[in-house]
């Protein structure tokens, strides 16, 4: 299943820094237990355990052969990522219940050079409008990677919110990445 590749594009704000909004079908304490609680999280992203508070720790487990299925092929570059998944420790820098979340997002660099990811929840009756932000990306590749992904998880979680099945990551992920990198070539 194909995610609708207009739809929803990212933002590009500047070369590091994208943000996505998003119509979620669900009221806002649904999708906020979507963003915290580890098990659920796992469903359309990484799981892993959060200390619900700024400053708190938090880790991220991507094991993306649980948001696979039949007929999905995994990009070479990926292979390892999607045969042993992958870890990352990130640390709480915003936290508002059912309102807001941020945290750091490891880039691998020299210490401080972490990027951040923030989730705002807006409700709108039995609906709720996410603005997803990720800013201080180091460059434009890592901002067109991030792009194609967030697109993907995204829409994962919009379907499982929605009661539909999922598109498959890696096959979503391998139309909409090319997508951005074309959008990111556009950045002056």
């Amino acid at each position: 299943m194909s995610t609708n590749p207009t739809a929803a594009f990212g933002k590009l704000v500047s070369s590091s820094e994208i943000v996505f909004i998003r119509t979620l079908p669900a009221p806002v304490e649904r999708v906020w237990s979507y963003l915290t609680d580890a098990g659920k999280r796992a469903k359309w992203f990484a799981g892993g355990e959060m200390e619900r508070k700024v400053g708190g720790k938090m880790e991220l487990h991507f094991d993306h052969k649980n948001l696979s299925g039949p007929g999905d092929v995994v990009p070479e570059k990926y292979a390892d990522m999607a045969e042993n998944g992958a870890k990352m420790n990130a640390v709480i820098t915003g936290y508002e219940p059912n309102r807001f979340l941020s945290y750091t997002w490891e880039e691998g660099g020299e210490p401080g050079s972490d990027s951040e990811v923030s989730f705002e929840l807006e409700p709108l009756g039995d609906q709720t409008r996410l603005t997803l932000r990720h800013r201080k990306l180091p460059d434009k590749n890592a901002l067109a990677n991030v792009g194609g992904g967030w697109h993907t998880h995204l829409a994962i979680l919009e379907a499982i919110l929605d009661g539909r099945q999922p598109p498959l990551i890696w096959n979503t992920h391998s139309e909409m990445e090319p997508r951005y990198i074309e959008l990111v070539g556009k950045l002056e």
